[in-house]
This record gives structure tokens, C-alpha cells and sequence, in this order.
């Protein structure tokens, strides 16, 4: 479902992040396509507990961050609060990227 002109369009400006659940059971084509163009937060190395799905009790490892390569990762954490069960059935991961001079 991703359109590969969102990476590589000319006309859009600025650094791109894509981020999701991109239902990657196994290495599947999303991830060649994107890392040709996007840096991938590398989940596994950043975090201690990596899963994402299901929210409540995560077995799988589903959701990734893709950032431009003017972005440079600081933070990665995997959220879990009452809110984020509620409003998903995955953890949400979330970043801290900043710009690089």
C-alpha cells in the first residue's frame, strides 16, 4: 500500500519519516524499498523489548520507523500505557530524530 514516490518524488520537500505497521511477518518487500531511500530505526538493537503486537501482550515485532538520512536517530522507546491499549492493538514506538547540521 506504500507508493515508492513518496521517497523518491523531487517535489516533495523536507525530511520524510514513515513510520507504521507495515504487517511484516518476515522480510517482506517493504523494507528492501524503503531502505534504498530511508534510514531504519533498528528496534531490535535500540530496545530492550522490541514487539509491538498484539498491545497487550507483544509477540511479534511489526511496526518499524523509516527517517530520511538528514535525520539522525537520538531516542527509541516502545509505549505501553492504558491509553495505548485502547487506542491500538499495537505498542506505538516513538522517536526522537534530530537534523543534521
Amino acid at each position: 500500500m506504500i507508493n515508492e514516490e513518496i521517497v523518491t518524488d523531487r517535489h516533495l520537500v523536507g525530511p520524510r519519516i514513515v513510520l507504521g505497521d507495515f504487517n511484516e511477518w518476515m522480510r517482506g518487500s517493504v523494507t528492501p524499498k524503503l531502505t534504498a531511500h530511508l534510514d531504519k530505526a533498528n528496534v531490535r538493537r535500540n530496545l530492550r523489548r522490541s514487539r509491538t503486537f498484539p498491545g497487550a501482550f507483544p509477540v511479534f515485532r511489526l511496526d518499524n520507523i523509516y527517517f530520511e538520512r538528514s535525520l539522525q536517530l537520538k531516542h527509541l522507546h516502545r509505549h505501553k500505557s492504558r491509553a495505548a491499549l485502547v487506542a491500538s492493538d499495537h505498542l506505538p514506538l516513538v522517536a526522537d530524530l534530530s537534523v543534521l547540521q
